[in-house]
């Protein structure tokens, strides 16, 4: 007997979300890396995006995110592949590829070497301790930082999470899900309903909002780069710079993703007072976070996201970043280099 299934009202459907890799994935920055695991002159292999990749630093250390499958046949550049300079070469017959992706020396007896010997070289950076990789050809935003920060004016050290069975927005989306402060954390006294407006553009979301409290005036900014990557920071009236959260997720293999913690503290003059103030942020954010982990992971390793038009006004900002995510443009350039 063939299953039948009631007809679901249009009304209740205009929220649903394709999973990531129906139609390709989200055209985001992603962190595939840190970078501390790539040493100059090596290379390693990373799950991303349903594919295996190739992460792998010049000998000058410029990083470099590529498909892992040489052009000729096939053989996987990962796991017997070769830095040398400026180039990644392949075990089989030592075809080597630049950071562009182009495959520039053949050593074999050749004509020409053919445009189409390439891999798929990932628009690359490195920034906050990890290496970053944008699915698509041209990235169409920056890579992700803190709201307001720079890299040189802070302490950074990242954390390793979990990898959680959910697309990397769907974490992302406790961001402007106010209410579960209160009901899934037990925060008391926790708004249930956001003020203000959120400000959405075509590659973040986010706000920012004056908070007058007992220890002085406040400017707080909240920003969800992409659709995988949730920043926040606090100065005070005078412009120095306080807590600052960054938080980034990375989709991996079959609709699950890698999720990091990067703690930052302002950077000082650097002597003993001052790494001792950057140790104690660093231990106070990793206790931060886990409060909030070890309620929020076992809800997001048994959830089936499945967001429909049944939103309250309590859940406006979060209406509005599902349908965000719901629109954001999909990619899928190293489909053809597998």
């Amino acid at each position: 007997m063939s299953a039948t299934h009631a007809q679901v009202d249009p009304e209740l459907e205009d929220l649903v979300i394709a999973p990531q890799g129906q139609g390709g994935f989200h055209a985001c920055w992603y962190p595939v890396a840190t970078s501390t695991e790539v040493p100059a002159g090596e290379v390693v292999a990373k799950e991303f995006l349903d594919y295996q990749v190739a992460v792998w630093r010049t000998d000058a250390g410029v990083a470099q995110v590529s498909t892992s499958y040489c052009a000729h046949l096939g053989a996987d550049l990962t796991s017997l592949g070769v830095v040398l300079g400026d180039c990644l070469r392949c075990p089989y017959h030592h075809w080597q590829y630049a950071t562009s992706g182009e495959c520039v020396v053949i050593p074999a007896p050749h004509d020409e070497i053919p445009e189409t010997a390439r891999i798929f070289a990932y628009p690359t950076e490195e920034r906050f301790g990890l290496i970053w990789a944008y699915n698509g050809e041209v990235p169409h935003y920056d890579v992700p930082h803190p709201v307001g920060v720079t890299e040189d004016e802070v302490y950074y050290e990242v954390v390793v999470d979990e990898v959680l069975p959910v697309s990397s927005w769907a974490p992302v989306s406790n961001s402007v899900d106010l209410q579960h402060l209160s009901f899934l954390h037990g925060f008391e006294g926790a708004q249930l309903e956001p003020e203000g407006e959120l400000e959405v553009t075509d590659h973040y979301v986010g706000t920012t909002q004056v908070v007058e409290t007992t220890k002085g005036t406040f400017e707080t900014g909240m920003r969800t780069w992409g659709t995988n990557v949730f920043s926040g920071s606090r100065r005070d009236a005078d412009g120095n710079l306080g807590m600052v959260l960054f938080a980034p997720q990375c989709n991996i293999n079959n609709g699950r993703c890698q999720t990091y913690t990067v703690c930052l503290a302002a950077k000082g003059d650097g002597g003993p007072d001052d790494l001792a103030a950057r140790d104690a942020a660093f231990e106070g954010m990793k206790k931060q976070s886990w409060i909030f982990r070890k309620d929020d992971v076992p809800v997001q390793e048994g959830i089936h996201f499945r967001p429909r038009n049944l939103l309250s006004g309590a859940d406006r900002w979060l209406k509005l970043y599902l349908e965000y995510v719901r629109d954001f443009p999909r990619a899928d350039p190293a489909a053809r280099y597998q």
